[in-house]
Parts: structure tokens; sequence; C-alpha cells
């Protein structure tokens, strides 16, 4: 019976890439390979002209599991750990206004610029670190805030983070430095 040495691993890749999947086995005589989309032992979704121990996936934009079944004509055939190959959601966080000026209260913009999974709505937020309401939206958004007052310690964090309908969340942190203008006396 074949016995795989080396299973295919866990990938991450930004959407609509693809990921290259290998697997090792040994086994006399030479075993040959059949690749499923799916949980291991799962054989719904077999993957036509997938019969090489590396298998390339599409471009991808959801998270996919594949795995493969190794056999060589001796029972019993031999099933891979299943390798799941997850989509990176990124966010960038932009920060612009008045974070320097001595007077109260300070506004600011943030923008969240968010990657679009095709296929896919995902909602975003803007937390402005003062335990205020957050912003909210939908894909990238943009959101002015007021702070009350400056903060105690000298910063805020804002924090974006994007969840997609299928549970993925990815999130990014800004800490805003306030720098209170001195006051001049007598004016």
């Amino acid at each position: 019976a074949p016995t795989i040495t080396t299973q295919p691993a866990n990938q991450t890749i930004n959407p609509l890439q693809t990921a290259t999947l290998t697997v090792v086995a040994t086994g006399a005589p030479p075993p040959t390979y059949q690749w499923y989309e799916g949980q291991t032992g799962d054989t719904s979704i077999l993957i036509p002209g997938a019969n090489k121990p590396s298998y390339t996936t599409p471009p991808l934009t959801t998270n996919t599991s594949y795995w493969v079944q190794v056999s060589n004509g001796v029972s019993p055939a031999a099933n891979s750990a299943t390798a799941t190959i997850t989509i990176n959601l990124t966010c960038n966080l932009t920060v612009g206004g008045s974070v320097s000026s001595g007077s109260n209260p300070l506004s600011i913009t943030a923008t969240a610029t968010c990657t679009d999974l095709p296929g896919q709505s995902f909602t975003t937020s803007i937390d402005w670190g003062d335990k205020t309401p957050p912003a909210t939206g939908t894909g990238s958004l943009t959101a002015s805030h007021t702070y009350a007052v400056y903060p105690p310690n000298g910063f805020y964090v804002i924090t974006a983070m994007a969840t997609t309908t299928s549970g993925t969340t990815t999130s990014t942190s800004s800490p805003l430095t306030f720098v209170p203008v001195p006051q001049v006396p007598g004016v």
C-alpha cells in the first residue's frame, strides 16, 4: 500500500490568486494520485485531470479545502490530510485631520480601504478608540469623528475592521497622537 510522507499544507493567499498543493508518497508499484475538493474522504467533488503529486488551484475568492487520494493497486489507498486555502482579507487605514490642534474638540477623518472579495460582501467598521459607537458601512469606508477631550495617555488607537459574509475578519490599527499646542500666557 502507498504511504504519504509529506502532507499537502494549508496556505493563505490574496483574492484571485492560485495555490499549489503538493503531496509526497512512496510505494511499489509507484502510486497514482487523484485530488478532490472538500474534506478528506469526501469523494463527491473529484477534480478532473488533477492526477499528479502537485495540484494548482484556480484563482480563488473563498476559503477552499482540498485533499488527495494516493493509490497503487495495493489496498488500501492512502488519503492525505485536508489542506485549506484561506483567502487573506486586508485593510489599510489612513487618518487625517486636526490631530495637532490645541483646541477642543478635535475632528479627524479616517478611511479604511479593504480588499474586495469577488462574490462576497463585507462590513467595515472604524472604532475611534474613545468608547463612542464605531462608524460602520460596507466595502471601503470613510468617516469623520470629533473627539470631545484629549486622551489621558496622549493618544487614541483607531481600528479598522472588515468582516466577510463567510466570517473572515481582519483588522488594522493606527495610533493617533495628540500634541497639545502650548498656551501662551496672557493671550
